[in-house]
Formats: C-alpha cells, sequence, structure tokens
C-alpha cells in the first residue's frame, strides 16, 4: 500500500512538474532528514482557460469575486464573457469591515503574527459578541489560528471547514450555522 500510494505521488509530482512554468513557484525546505519540495500555483488562468474551454458553458459565481476584471483574468476568462454583479441580500447594517494593518499575513510572516491574530480575533468577540467567520490565506493557516484559538478560548465555539470534508459533512458543517 505504501509503495503504491509513494508511486502515485510521484507520479503526480511528474505530472505537475510538466506544468510549471512561469504560473508556478516552487519552495524548497530541507531538515536533517527531510527534504521537501512545494510547487505553487501562482497564476491558474492558463490550465483553467483549458479546462473552460472543453465545455458549453461555464458558470462561475461567488460572493467575493471583486474586483471584477481582476478574478476574470486570473480565472482564465475572455473580455466578451458575459457577467452580472448582484446586490447583496443582507442589511448592510450587518456588514462590517475590520482591517488590523499592522498585522501581516504574508507567506514569510505568518508563524510570527499568529498570536496577533488570535489576539485580534478575541479581542473583537470580547467587544462585540456575535457570530464570526474568520477567512484566512490557506488551510494551513486557518490550522494554526483554529489550533491556538481553541487552546486559548475553549468556552468559544467554533467550527473549521476541513478541505476534504464529504458531502454530508459539508451539510452537516453548514447546518451549524443555521441554528
Amino acid at each position: 500500500k505504501d509503495l503504491i500510494e509513494l508511486y502515485l505521488d510521484a507520479k503526480h509530482f511528474i505530472a505537475m512538474g510538466e506544468l510549471f512554468n512561469e504560473n508556478y513557484s516552487a519552495i524548497y525546505s530541507c531538515s536533517l532528514n527531510d527534504f521537501t519540495i512545494t510547487l505553487f500555483c501562482l497564476n491558474p488562468a492558463d490550465l483553467l482557460r483549458k479546462c473552460l474551454k472543453r465545455s458549453e458553458c461555464s458558470i462561475l459565481f461567488s460572493a467575493t469575486i471583486s474586483p471584477m476584471h481582476y478574478y476574470k483574468d486570473i480565472l482564465g476568462l475572455n473580455n466578451n464573457c458575459k457577467q452580472i454583479l448582484l446586490p447583496s441580500p443582507f442589511p448592510k447594517d450587518n456588514l462590517r469591515l475590520l482591517c488590523a494593518d499592522h498585522v501581516s499575513t504574508r507567506y514569510n510572516k505568518r508563524e510570527f503574527t499568529l498570536k496577533e491574530v488570535v489576539d485580534s480575533i478575541s479581542s473583537l468577540i470580547k467587544v462585540c459578541p456575535g457570530n464570526y467567520l474568520v477567512f484566512s490565506p490557506s488551510y494551513m493557516y486557518m490550522n494554526a489560528i483554529y489550533s491556538l484559538f481553541v487552546s486559548q478560548f475553549p468556552d468559544v465555539e467554533c467550527f473549521k471547514q476541513n478541505p476534504s470534508m464529504s458531502e454530508k459533512k459539508r451539510l452537516d458543517y453548514i447546518k451549524k450555522f443555521h441554528s
């Protein structure tokens, strides 16, 4: 089983390596007994454009695609695609955007600002109790924030998204927000 898994991982890595071009970046890390290469797709437009060309039509939607021209470009959409921007169905009084611009969540700063992010979230909850959604730039960073937060504030009910949730688990997760 381990050999098959290693084979499939190696085959996948080689396939990804064949796609490697200026749209990718590689991060190498080395420790005493381990060497890791991580490939990051910085601009998926070319790959997405190829996928979209194989379909008759595609509908893309999101609550956060803004600015529209940026996402059209990065999603590989052509300039003449039709678009519609709908107003939010939620009252404007329910929206508040707060920015902790003194805290960097850039990849190379994340381990140093993790406590500041958790402190900012807890300060907000203390000042204005309610329900919150916390977004992070990656699942790895989200897991780190979540772990530190629940260890420091075990009485605060928290739910965390898992990228490999089954459809049933995803529906159960969403139901938690309706109660």
